[in-house]
Protein backbone atom coordinates (compact mmCIF):
# COMPACT_ATOMS: atom_id res chain seq x y z
CA UNK A 1 0.00 0.00 0.00
CA UNK A 2 0.87 3.77 -0.71
CA UNK A 3 1.36 5.70 2.31
CA UNK A 4 -1.76 6.63 4.17
CA UNK A 5 -2.41 10.17 6.12
CA UNK A 6 -5.65 10.34 8.18
CA UNK A 7 -7.16 12.51 11.00
CA UNK A 8 -7.96 11.48 14.42
CA UNK A 9 -11.73 9.77 14.73
CA UNK A 10 -13.55 11.86 16.31
CA UNK A 11 -13.54 12.74 20.33
CA UNK A 12 -10.36 10.38 19.90
CA UNK A 13 -6.67 10.63 20.13
CA UNK A 14 -5.95 8.18 18.05
CA UNK A 15 -7.35 6.32 14.34
CA UNK A 16 -8.74 3.19 12.82
CA UNK A 17 -6.72 2.54 9.47
CA UNK A 18 -7.90 -0.04 6.94
CA UNK A 19 -6.34 -1.12 3.89
CA UNK A 20 -5.74 -3.64 1.24
CA UNK A 21 -3.37 -5.96 2.14
CA UNK A 22 -0.21 -6.90 0.34
CA UNK A 23 0.23 -10.10 -1.65
CA UNK A 24 3.30 -12.52 -1.90
CA UNK A 25 4.17 -14.91 -5.11
CA UNK A 26 7.47 -17.04 -5.09
CA UNK A 27 8.42 -19.50 -7.81
CA UNK A 28 7.80 -22.24 -5.79
CA UNK A 29 5.40 -21.54 -3.10
CA UNK A 30 4.48 -19.30 -0.08
CA UNK A 31 5.65 -20.25 3.32
CA UNK A 32 4.09 -17.10 4.86
CA UNK A 33 3.50 -13.21 5.02
CA UNK A 34 3.37 -11.25 8.24
CA UNK A 35 3.03 -8.07 9.50
CA UNK A 36 3.20 -6.10 12.32
CA UNK A 37 -0.15 -4.51 12.23
CA UNK A 38 -3.13 -5.75 10.40
CA UNK A 39 -5.89 -3.70 8.61
CA UNK A 40 -8.24 -2.20 11.15
CA UNK A 41 -5.53 -1.71 13.92
CA UNK A 42 -5.58 1.54 15.95
CA UNK A 43 -2.72 3.91 15.26
CA UNK A 44 -1.74 6.75 17.49
CA UNK A 45 -1.00 10.16 16.71
CA UNK A 46 2.03 10.74 14.68
CA UNK A 47 3.83 8.02 12.13
CA UNK A 48 3.77 4.31 12.30
CA UNK A 49 5.83 2.13 10.08
CA UNK A 50 3.48 -0.63 9.24
CA UNK A 51 5.88 -3.78 7.45
CA UNK A 52 5.19 -7.13 5.52
CA UNK A 53 7.90 -10.06 5.27
CA UNK A 54 7.21 -12.65 2.98
CA UNK A 55 9.15 -15.90 3.39
CA UNK A 56 9.32 -19.13 1.11
CA UNK A 57 10.34 -22.70 2.67
CA UNK A 58 13.49 -22.44 1.94
CA UNK A 59 13.49 -19.15 4.16
CA UNK A 60 14.34 -16.56 1.25
CA UNK A 61 12.66 -13.23 2.32
CA UNK A 62 10.75 -10.19 0.59
CA UNK A 63 10.11 -7.03 2.78
CA UNK A 64 8.11 -3.88 2.22
CA UNK A 65 6.41 -1.25 4.18
CA UNK A 66 4.40 1.77 3.75
CA UNK A 67 3.72 4.32 6.49
CA UNK A 68 0.52 5.42 8.50
CA UNK A 69 0.17 8.86 9.80
CA UNK A 70 -1.86 9.88 12.30
CA UNK A 71 -2.76 13.80 12.33
CA UNK A 72 -4.84 15.39 15.22
CA UNK A 73 -6.98 18.10 13.29
CA UNK A 74 -9.35 18.26 16.02
CA UNK A 75 -9.87 21.53 17.90
CA UNK A 76 -9.96 21.71 21.72
CA UNK A 77 -13.41 22.79 23.27
CA UNK A 78 -13.92 25.45 25.50
CA UNK A 79 -17.40 25.43 27.96
CA UNK A 80 -18.63 26.80 30.60
CA UNK A 81 -18.19 30.56 28.51
CA UNK A 82 -19.59 33.16 31.21
CA UNK A 83 -21.86 36.01 30.38
CA UNK A 84 -21.53 39.61 29.35
CA UNK A 85 -21.45 41.30 32.35
CA UNK A 86 -22.88 44.95 33.05
CA UNK A 87 -21.56 46.30 36.23
CA UNK A 88 -21.68 50.27 37.39
CA UNK A 89 -18.42 52.41 38.51
CA UNK A 90 -16.97 52.50 41.49
CA UNK A 91 -18.03 55.29 43.44
CA UNK A 92 -15.43 58.49 42.96
CA UNK A 93 -13.64 56.05 40.05
CA UNK A 94 -13.67 55.57 36.07
CA UNK A 95 -13.52 52.23 36.51
CA UNK A 96 -15.13 49.01 37.96
CA UNK A 97 -12.98 45.64 38.99
CA UNK A 98 -15.31 42.52 37.64
CA UNK A 99 -15.38 38.86 38.52
CA UNK A 100 -16.40 36.23 36.75
CA UNK A 101 -16.16 31.96 36.78
CA UNK A 102 -13.64 30.71 34.77
CA UNK A 103 -14.02 28.79 31.51
CA UNK A 104 -12.82 25.26 31.38
CA UNK A 105 -11.44 23.86 27.96
CA UNK A 106 -11.05 19.93 27.08
CA UNK A 107 -9.38 17.96 24.14
CA UNK A 108 -9.39 15.07 22.30
CA UNK A 109 -5.64 14.45 22.93
CA UNK A 110 -3.57 16.64 25.46
CA UNK A 111 -4.87 20.24 25.91
CA UNK A 112 -1.76 22.55 26.45
CA UNK A 113 -2.92 25.79 27.20
CA UNK A 114 -5.68 28.05 28.06
CA UNK A 115 -4.79 32.13 27.55
CA UNK A 116 -7.02 35.12 28.08
CA UNK A 117 -6.13 38.73 27.66
CA UNK A 118 -7.95 39.28 31.07
CA UNK A 119 -8.42 37.38 34.49
CA UNK A 120 -10.91 37.42 37.05
CA UNK A 121 -10.35 40.33 39.38
CA UNK A 122 -9.32 42.71 36.20
CA UNK A 123 -10.09 46.33 36.51
CA UNK A 124 -12.02 47.51 33.76
CA UNK A 125 -12.91 51.20 32.26
CA UNK A 126 -16.41 52.80 31.99
CA UNK A 127 -17.73 51.68 28.55
CA UNK A 128 -17.37 47.54 27.05
CA UNK A 129 -14.05 46.09 26.78
CA UNK A 130 -14.22 42.28 25.16
CA UNK A 131 -12.50 39.40 27.29
CA UNK A 132 -11.14 36.73 25.10
CA UNK A 133 -10.03 33.17 25.87
CA UNK A 134 -7.91 31.14 23.74
CA UNK A 135 -7.36 27.08 24.18
CA UNK A 136 -4.39 25.48 22.43
CA UNK A 137 -3.47 21.88 22.42
CA UNK A 138 -0.15 20.23 21.73
CA UNK A 139 -0.74 20.06 17.58
CA UNK A 140 -1.69 23.77 18.09
CA UNK A 141 -5.27 23.46 17.08
CA UNK A 142 -7.52 26.16 18.67
CA UNK A 143 -10.60 27.25 20.01
CA UNK A 144 -11.74 30.98 20.75
CA UNK A 145 -14.61 31.86 22.98
CA UNK A 146 -15.02 36.06 23.77
CA UNK A 147 -17.77 37.99 25.76
CA UNK A 148 -17.91 41.56 26.91
CA UNK A 149 -17.55 43.53 30.42
CA UNK A 150 -19.74 46.54 30.51
CA UNK A 151 -19.01 49.14 33.16
CA UNK A 152 -21.59 52.05 32.88
CA UNK A 153 -21.01 55.41 35.04
CA UNK A 154 -23.65 56.30 36.90
CA UNK A 155 -22.06 59.05 38.52
CA UNK A 156 -23.11 62.53 38.29
CA UNK A 157 -20.33 65.45 38.04
CA UNK A 158 -20.42 67.98 40.93
CA UNK A 159 -20.66 71.78 40.51
CA UNK A 160 -20.94 74.35 43.37
CA UNK A 161 -22.61 77.90 42.46
CA UNK A 162 -20.94 81.01 44.68
CA UNK A 163 -22.91 82.29 47.12
CA UNK A 164 -25.84 85.04 46.61
CA UNK A 165 -24.58 88.49 45.65
CA UNK A 166 -25.37 91.83 45.68
CA UNK A 167 -23.78 94.71 43.54
CA UNK A 168 -24.07 98.14 43.30
CA UNK A 169 -22.91 98.94 39.73
CA UNK A 170 -24.75 97.90 36.31
CA UNK A 171 -22.13 94.83 35.26
CA UNK A 172 -20.93 92.23 36.98
CA UNK A 173 -18.22 89.92 36.31
CA UNK A 174 -17.46 86.47 37.54
CA UNK A 175 -16.03 83.04 36.59
CA UNK A 176 -17.93 80.17 35.15
CA UNK A 177 -18.01 77.41 37.62
CA UNK A 178 -15.57 74.57 37.25
CA UNK A 179 -16.61 71.28 38.51
CA UNK A 180 -15.29 68.01 39.13
CA UNK A 181 -16.06 64.19 38.14
CA UNK A 182 -14.90 61.00 38.54
CA UNK A 183 -14.09 60.12 35.41
CA UNK A 184 -14.21 63.69 33.30
CA UNK A 185 -16.11 66.71 33.10
CA UNK A 186 -17.49 67.26 28.89
CA UNK A 187 -18.70 70.81 29.48
CA UNK A 188 -20.56 73.59 32.01
CA UNK A 189 -22.63 75.80 30.81
CA UNK A 190 -25.04 79.08 31.81
CA UNK A 191 -28.58 77.84 31.40
CA UNK A 192 -30.51 80.53 33.05
CA UNK A 193 -29.76 84.39 34.02
CA UNK A 194 -27.35 87.40 32.57
CA UNK A 195 -23.97 86.16 31.39
CA UNK A 196 -20.25 87.39 32.81
CA UNK A 197 -20.18 91.29 32.11
CA UNK A 198 -23.24 92.33 31.10
CA UNK A 199 -25.75 94.64 32.35
CA UNK A 200 -28.08 93.48 35.34
CA UNK A 201 -31.09 95.03 35.79
CA UNK A 202 -32.26 96.42 39.52
CA UNK A 203 -34.05 93.28 41.39
CA UNK A 204 -32.66 90.05 41.65
CA UNK A 205 -31.49 87.86 38.68
CA UNK A 206 -30.73 83.70 39.27
CA UNK A 207 -28.01 82.58 37.36
CA UNK A 208 -27.85 78.74 36.92
CA UNK A 209 -24.97 76.33 35.48
CA UNK A 210 -25.10 73.24 34.08
CA UNK A 211 -22.36 70.98 34.29
CA UNK A 212 -22.48 67.69 32.11
CA UNK A 213 -19.21 64.81 32.73
CA UNK A 214 -18.32 62.40 29.61
CA UNK A 215 -20.60 59.99 29.76
CA UNK A 216 -23.62 62.02 29.94
CA UNK A 217 -24.25 62.47 33.88
CA UNK A 218 -25.52 66.43 34.96
CA UNK A 219 -25.25 68.51 37.39
CA UNK A 220 -26.23 72.22 38.46
CA UNK A 221 -26.50 74.89 40.96
CA UNK A 222 -27.77 78.35 40.84
CA UNK A 223 -27.13 81.69 42.55
CA UNK A 224 -28.44 85.13 42.74
CA UNK A 225 -27.35 88.21 42.22
CA UNK A 226 -28.93 91.39 43.68
CA UNK A 227 -28.26 94.99 42.32
CA UNK A 228 -29.47 97.69 44.14
CA UNK A 229 -30.09 101.35 42.76
CA UNK A 230 -27.57 102.86 44.98
CA UNK A 231 -25.97 101.95 48.58
CA UNK A 232 -28.78 102.06 51.54
CA UNK A 233 -28.94 101.52 54.63
CA UNK A 234 -29.10 97.84 55.61
CA UNK A 235 -31.29 98.21 58.81
CA UNK A 236 -32.41 101.11 61.23
CA UNK A 237 -28.69 101.03 62.15
CA UNK A 238 -25.57 102.03 61.02
CA UNK A 239 -24.52 98.76 58.80
CA UNK A 240 -24.67 99.70 55.08
CA UNK A 241 -24.94 97.02 52.12
CA UNK A 242 -21.58 95.51 50.83
CA UNK A 243 -21.66 95.73 46.70
CA UNK A 244 -19.46 93.49 44.71
CA UNK A 245 -18.45 94.16 41.30
CA UNK A 246 -16.90 90.99 40.35
CA UNK A 247 -16.03 87.71 41.69
CA UNK A 248 -13.77 84.72 40.50
CA UNK A 249 -14.03 81.50 41.59
CA UNK A 250 -11.34 79.30 42.24
CA UNK A 251 -11.40 75.36 40.94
Amino acid sequence: PADIIVSTDPTSCNAVVNWTAPTANDNCSIDSLVSNFVSGSTFPIGVTTVSYVAYDPSLGTDTCSFTITVNDNEAPTITNVPANLNINNEADSCSAIANWALPTATDNCTLDSLVSNFTSGSRFPVGTTTVEYIAYDEALNTDTISFTVTVTDVEAPSISCPADTTICSPTFTFNTPIGTDNCAVNSVTQIEGIASGNTYPVGTTTNKFLITDVNGNVDSCSCNVTRIAEPTLANAGNDSIICIDSITLSA
